[in-house]
C-alpha cells in the first residue's frame, strides 16, 4: 500500500517535559506526538526527529517525520487535527508531504540552537522558562573571543556528557555569535551536529572562563585535552532552544 511521508515543524515549551525521546513515563514530547498521531492514523507510526533536545530544553523549529497509510488529510488538515488534540505547549507550526527519501535527522545539513542569558540580579517572570539567570557581570567581549576558537571542525569530547553514544566527537560549528540587547545576552550557535549536553557544557564552561577572567585560548587548552572533567559546569537547560533545521547548505551563508 502506498505511504505518505509527512513532515512538521514543532515548537514546544519543555519545562514541563523529559526531553524529546519516548520514555515509559510518557511525559516526553515523542510520546505526546505519537499519541496524538496514532489517534488520527490508527496506524503505530515511527517518528524521525531532527535532534533530541533534552529535559526543560524549548523548541522553535524542531523537525520531525513519518510515514502514514492514511492518504485522505489535507496538509491543513494534518495541521488543525494535530494541533486540536496535542497539549498547548506543544505546537505544530508547518505540515508538508514529502518524497520518501526524506528524513529529519539525515537529510539535515545544518541545526541551529540559540541560548538566552539574562545578565542582571534578577529576571522578568515572563522570561523566567525561556533565560537563565546570571547575576555576576560578564565581559561580552570575552566571550566572543571564546566563542572563535570553538567554531570550524573539532573533537569535542571535553564538552561531552558521558552518556553519549555517537561513536566520533568529532562535530563542526559553522557560526556561533553572541549578541547582547540590555541585559539579555543571546548565543547563537549552527553546526551540523550536536553531542549530548554539548552546547549547554560550552555555554557553562565559557560562562565559568569569563567568571575567572581567562585568557581566551584557556578553551583551546580544554579541547585539546579531550577530557570532560576539565570543563566548566553543565548550565541549566531552561535558557537552551531548538531554533532551526538546515535542509540546504546554502541556507546560513
Amino acid at each position: 500500500m502506498k505511504k505518505r511521508n509527512i513532515k512538521l515543524t514543532i515548537s514546544y515549551e519543555g519545562t514541563n517535559y523529559y526531553g524529546f525521546k519516548s520514555q515509559l513515563s510518557g511525559n516526553t514530547i515523542e510520546n505526546e506526538l505519537l499519541k496524538v498521531i496514532n489517534k488520527i492514523t490508527s496506524d503505530n507510526v515511527k517518528i524521525i526527529c531532527a535532534g533530541r533536545t533534552d529535559r526543560g530544553v524549548h523548541a522553535e523549529g524542531q523537525v520531525i517525520n513519518f510515514f502514514t497509510d492514511k492518504l485522505n488529510l489535507t496538509e491543513i488538515n494534518w495541521l488543525n487535527a494535530l494541533n486540536t488534540y496535542l497539549p498547548d505547549d506543544i505546537r505544530i507550526l508547518k505540515c508538508e508531504f514529502c518524497d520518501p527519501y526524506f528524513n529529519a535527522r539525515k537529510s539535515a545539513f545544518f541545526r541551529e540552537y540559540r541560548y538566552q542569558l539574562v545578565n542582571s540580579q534578577t529576571i522578568s517572570a515572563l522570561s523566567n522558562r525561556f533565560a537563565a539567570l546570571y547575576k555576576k557581570k560578564l565581559n561580552i567581549e570575552l566571550l566572543r573571543e571564546y566563542a572563535k576558537y570553538l567554531t570550524g571542525e573539532h573533537d569535542f569530547t571535553s564538552f561531552c556528557a558521558s552518556s553519549d553514544e555517537n561513536a566520533t566527537k568529532t562535530r563542526f560549528i559553522h557560526t556561533f555569535e553572541i549578541n547582547k540587547d540590555n541585559d539579555l545576552i543571546r548565543f547563537k550557535i549552527i553546526g551540523n551536529a550536536f553531542l549530548h549536553k554539548m552546547i549547554r557544557n560550552i555555554i557553562g564552561t565559557m560562562i565559568f572562563l569569563n567568571k575567572n577572567n581567562m585568557a581566551p585560548d584557556e578553551i583551546k587548552k580544554i579541547l585539546d585535552a579531550k577530557d570532560r572533567n576539565i570543563a566548566g559546569p553543565t548550565f541549566t537547560p531552561k535558557g537552551l532552544i531548538f531554533y532551526k533545521v538546515y535542509y540546504t547548505k546554502n541556507m546560513v551563508d
